[in-house]
Formats: structure tokens, sequence, C-alpha cells
């Protein structure tokens, strides 16, 4: 993903049409169920209507150069970064096979 950001940066148009999608997917009409599952998620997550207004204003905020700053950390993450895979046991074992580099197994439950 790193790389394809920095081999196809966003013109401020583009980023445009990407923050209003954002915003839009944020702030969508919800019939009164989904509401309700929202407010639960928010209460279970500690989320606020302020740290929701703070997301938007950062959203509103982001410029080429922040997408390019991320572009960087997802390059770090890829090249010294650590993988880490919630599964079950054979399925993991059986990807294992097919890996360049095979997943250690711990179990934590």
């Amino acid at each position: 993903a790193g790389a394809f950001l920095h081999d196809q940066p966003l013109d401020t148009n583009e980023l445009t049409k990407s923050i209003v999608g954002a915003i839009g997917s944020m702030d969508s009409y919800q019939f009164p169920d989904s509401m309700g599952y929202t407010a639960l998620v928010r209460h279970l997550t500690g989320g606020t209507t302020v740290s929701l207004q703070q997301l938007r204003d950062q959203l509103l905020a982001t410029t080429p150069d922040d997408i390019l700053t991320f572009a960087a950390a997802l390059d770090q993450v890829r090249n010294h970064g650590t993988t880490v895979v919630v599964g079950d046991k054979e399925a993991i074992e059986k990807a294992n096979g097919t890996l360049e580099s095979a997943l250690k197994l711990t179990k934590i439950l």
C-alpha cells in the first residue's frame, strides 16, 4: 500500500473526493436499529461526540503530504513490523505450508 501511495500520489481533487466519501460514510443516514447499534459500539469503545468531531476535523485537514507521510509509515511497518494472525490452529498450520516465512504458533486461550 505504501508503494502504491508513493507511485500514485493523490491530487487535491481526488483527495477532496476521498475526504467527502469518508465523512459521508461516518455521517450517513441510519435507521433507528442501526443508530442503537452505533450508540452501543461508541459506548463500549469509549467513543464520544467530541472524539467523532475531532476525527472529522482531522479528515478535513488532510493534505497530500499527509498521505505521503502515511505511505512512509506503511513502508516502515512492511520492512520492520510484526504480523499477528488470530485463527484456527489447523488453518494456520495449513497456511504455513504455502508461506515463504512460517508463522509461529502461540496458544493464547
